[in-house]
């Protein structure tokens, strides 16, 4: 719950009747700033709707807004946007009572369409009927430099299960290092803790070397969650597993 002093401020803003209005107003106003403040999600998406109309042109509102309207402009980082969205979003719900309203966010000042909706997408590759595939976007090498299991053994066979269940997201890994602020060769690892019968894993301790970019991260983990992991050979396994990232060279 946003503070009462907090939606105060925020009414010479937002001018609406209802706290609870003023409140959604800051919340939307709070989370477009920290959205387009990501280098890789302001890429990637663009701001459309009666909200954006509102927010950017109409001075006083007509209306109140309700809702943010995105649409993707690279159609491949739909899986991944989406992570880096919720996770974002999950961090502001957590934070609302710290939120600084002591000025408006820039993006109710109006700014120009130039600067506020991202440049067009690249010349489509596919038919426009459907979003390209990450089979037809190969632009990054994903490949395993090491799983080390906790406590052992470390022989092929104990590792087996663990790297065979995760080679078929390589393609989705990939999709995520489209996040990454500055293409080049950088590396990934977690924890993965797995039952004995398999399923998803608890990942936790991601650790990133040479690449930036928080929805870079946040993509990656995400991914890792999906991995629906083989029967272990001794039980419950703690393993340590990386991946390097490097952009493909042009044919």
């Amino acid at each position: 719950m946003i503070p009462k002093d907090f939606i105060t401020e925020w009414r010479k803003h937002a001018p609406w009747v209802q706290d609870v209005q003023v409140e959604q107003d800051l919340v939307i106003c709070r989370a477009l700033v920290d959205i387009f403040s990501r280098p890789a999600l302001r890429r990637a998406l663009a701001f459309r709707g009666g909200t954006a109309l509102y927010k950017l042109h109409v001075r006083p509102a007509a209306r109140q807004g309700h809702l943010l309207a995105r649409a993707r402009a690279l159609p491949y980082a739909n899986d991944c946007m989406r992570a880096a969205l919720l996770a974002l979003l999950a961090v502001l719900a957590a934070g609302c009572s710290k939120m600084d309203v002591s000025r408006p966010p820039p993006l109710v000042q109006a700014p120009s369409a130039a600067a506020a909706v991202p440049p067009p997408p690249p010349a489509a590759v596919v038919p426009p009927s459907r979003a390209a595939t990450p089979s037809e976007i190969e632009t990054t090498t994903v490949t395993n430099i090491g799983v080390h299991i906790g406590g052992g053994p470390n022989d092929a066979a104990t590792k087996a299960p663990v790297r065979d269940s995760i080679a078929p997201h390589f393609k989705y890994f990939g999709k995520c290092y489209e996040l990454v602020e500055v293409k080049k060769r950088g590396d990934v690892g977690v924890d993965l803790l797995i039952e004995p019968e398999g399923g998803a894993a608890r990942v936790s301790n991601p650790r990133v070397l040479g690449l930036r970019g928080d929805a870079f991260k946040e993509c990656v983990v995400a991914e890792f969650g999906k991995v629906r992991f083989q029967k272990m050979r001794h039980g419950k396994t703690m393993a340590s597993y990386s991946l390097r990232f490097a952009p493909k060279d042009p044919p």
